[in-house]
């Protein structure tokens, strides 16, 4: 389920959009999106 959401995260920014992750996987999704793409 978090791959899902991942895709869907992915590909709103890759069509420039700013959505807000809706529910508790997408916004774990969103986080370990970010965590790939600014690695500390």
């Amino acid at each position: 389920m978090i791959k899902v959401a991942m895709i869907r995260l992915m590909a709103a920014r890759l069509a420039g959009e700013d959505i807000e992750p809706q529910g508790p996987i997408e916004t774990e999704a969103a986080r370990r999106l970010d965590d790939e793409l600014n690695p500390k």
